[in-house]
């Protein structure tokens, strides 16, 4: 008597996958949020991740608090090595219990690459995907051969990125940005009701200032910028986002700063306010999609800014600059970054339609760059690519 074995494809496509994200600070976190409802509506379960608040509101669990990593520049790096080990060590005791199929790192390079090795040290039969692309384009690019050893797919977010790592031999995917597709565009009655909320006249032009989300950044610009601001003066209003759980480095701003912790207002203001003053990052591309005129400024430790006269390798800082490969934003760094620049540069772009029409016409070019390939969701491309592997 023979026996036939059957094959059944839907009981095989059924068959839940896990998966786990690896972040090291909140534009990571942000970016696996976006895409955990397409990962689950295609069966595919996320274990205890390393996430932030972004990914906690869909439901994630984290092994670790993020604040704890989340920093930038080589001498603040070192001073959180035990932490970053300590963290290591309970990415890797999870793997073992709950056993994922494929771990995604999202964006933070340094952190999330040092664990990724480990994985692959330990774990060789695991996946790894990296979403976003490591900046390897503008510093480090020698260490792009060796990644080809780790990753199964690198997604890219920037239109540039696959062809430099083509050149290393490495499996890249151009899935666009997904910051194109957080805005959605306010109403003028919108628009009012913030300027109510937030007791924004109309009489006096808005300014926003944005010393990033990490400590180091809003350490180094926070002063600056408020300086920036005592400088201009009382005929701009000047308003103050602040990054999640960083409310305590604001506490003692004066009353003349308009404070906002919520997300939605935030990229509503971007839409209403005639200015911008930024630290260098992904908020610049937030403030492009706002037609926000914007004005970069950055500013570091005085050994990491040594350091990367020596390691970087692009003439600008800000992503728009790089993409369009021309100074679209004035950028101000480190001893450019002072009150006396930032304020010069504020009232000149402010006060300048022919100025504020360039950057307007420029950034409906990048926005183009940035979006996803015939016509899709961001988020679909990035499963789809996931979904394949798997």
């Amino acid at each position: 008597m023979s026996w036939r074995v059957r094959h059944d494809t839907k009981m095989t496509n059924d068959i839940s996958k896990k998966i786990m994200f690896i972040c090291a600070e909140a534009s990571g976190d942000m970016l696996a949020s976006e895409i955990i409802d397409t990962l689950q509506s295609n069966h595919i379960h996320i274990t205890t991740s390393l996430v932030g608040e972004a990914c906690k509101e869909k439901g994630i669990v984290s092994i670790a608090d993020l604040s704890s990593i989340a920093k930038m520049g080589f001498s603040e790096i070192i001073s959180i090595i035990p932490t970053v080990f300590g963290i290591r060590k309970k990415i890797l005791q999870t793997i073992a219990i709950e056993k994922p199929d494929m771990v995604i790192c999202v964006d933070g390079f340094a952190f999330t690459h040092f664990v990724a090795k480990k994985i692959k040290q330990k774990y060789p039969h695991i996946k790894l995907v990296r979403y976003i692309a490591p900046k390897l384009w503008a510093w480090g690019n020698w260490r792009a051969k060796k990644l080809k050893d780790f990753y199964h797919l690198i997604l890219c977010c920037l239109p540039f990125e696959p062809k430099f790592f083509k050149h290393y031999d490495i499996a890249t995917k151009f899935v666009g940005h997904s910051v194109v597709e957080r805005f959605n565009p306010i109403t003028q009655q919108e628009k009012e009701i913030i300027k109510k909320k937030y007791h924004l006249v109309d009489d006096k032009k808005i300014i926003l200032l944005l010393p990033g989300s990490r400590h180091s950044e809003i350490s180094q610009l926070l002063p600056v910028f408020i300086e920036t601001a005592e400088k201009l003066g009382t005929q701009y209003q000047y308003v103050v986002p602040m990054a999640q759980n960083k409310h305590h480095y604001f506490k003692n701003l004066s009353h003349d700063f308009i404070l906002i912790d919520n997300t939605h207002d935030k990229f509503s203001l971007f839409q209403i306010a005639d200015c911008a003053l930024a630290a260098s990052g992904t908020v610049s591309l937030e403030l492009m999609l706002g037609q926000t005129p914007t004005v970069v400024a950055y500013k570091t430790s005085w050994l990491t800014w040594w350091l990367a006269q020596y390691l970087v390798k692009v003439k600008y800082i800000s992503l728009i600059n790089i993409i369009l490969d021309k100074p679209i934003l004035p950028e101000f760094l480190q001893d450019e970054c002072c009150s006396d620049a930032l304020t010069q540069a504020i009232d000149s772009l402010i006060n300048s339609p022919q100025a504020i029409d360039f950057q307007k016409k420029n950034y409906e070019i990048c926005l183009e760059k940035l979006k996803a390939p015939d016509g899709k969701l961001v988020s679909q491309i990035v499963v789809d690519n996931i979904v394949k592997i798997l």
